[in-house]
């Protein structure tokens, strides 16, 4: 802008609103306060799945079930092994009825839950 031209001033704000003294908000509701899910699990794991909620990914899921090598399992081989007839010691590891199981979440693998057989 040049010296000459005046600077553009914006137009004054009118005088305020009339405040009333006596007027009062109304109250505002308070929310009630959402209800908390609880995620109960399962006492005890068996050895079929068992449908809960996964604690990681939290989906309703029905749990993969996988055998795995636990104490039982060795603690038989061992007897196996030493006492009865040596080359046979691997059969246990190949009885999932002697394995522990474990319950994972199908969608997470997050390890839900344990049944130990010994």
């Amino acid at each position: 802008m040049t010296e000459k031209d005046p600077l553009i001033q914006p137009p004054p704000y009118g005088p305020p609103p009339p405040q009333n003294p006596g007027y009062l908000y109304p109250p505002q509701p308070v929310p009630a306060p959402a209800p908390q899910v609880v995620n109960i699990l399962p006492t005890s794991f068996g050895e079929s799945s068992v449908a809960c909620v996964c604690p990681n990914c939290h989906k309703h899921v029905t749990t993969e079930v996988n055998f795995v090598v636990g104490t039982l399992t060795i603690l038989i081989s061992l007897i196996i092994f030493l006492l009865i007839c040596w080359p046979c010691f691997w059969i246990p590891c190949v009885i999932d009825s002697l394995k522990d199981v474990e319950h994972r979440c199908p969608n997470c693998k997050w390890l839900i839950g344990k049944h130990k057989r010994l």
